[in-house]
């Protein structure tokens, strides 16, 4: 598509996985975010990926707020919608990790 933005919703509703929903929403820009945030909760719903749409919320919330000396105050309930969002994109890389490889029978020590 010709347009960046909607070519970043795009890219949402190809995501196949709540992981890839989660790296989504962790790395596309907050003007996206804010400007299709409608579409976005749309598309976290029907998918069913809820704590995307908890952390969509609190993120717009957290940057629509006033800031003080130009710095966001540290806010709880933010930081605990990231959670499970986070949790979630690092999941697969995670599991990969904690399995051992397993051994080939096939091979044999020389």
């Amino acid at each position: 598509m010709n347009n960046p933005l909607v070519d970043e919703i795009q890219a949402l509703a190809d995501c196949r996985s709540d992981a890839e929903r989660a790296d989504w929403l962790l790395t596309v820009p907050l003007s996206v975010l804010s400007h299709y945030e409608m579409t976005i909760r749309n598309r976290l719903q029907i998918s069913g990926f809820h704590a995307g749409v908890t952390y969509l919320e609190q993120e717009l919330r957290v940057f629509r707020r006033p800031r003080k000396a130009g710095l966001l105050a540290y806010d709880a309930a933010w930081a605990e919608a990231k959670a499970p969002v986070i949790d979630a994109a690092v999941a697969p890389y995670m599991l990969a990790a904690e399995t051992p490889p397993v051994p080939d029978p096939t091979l044999t020590d020389l």
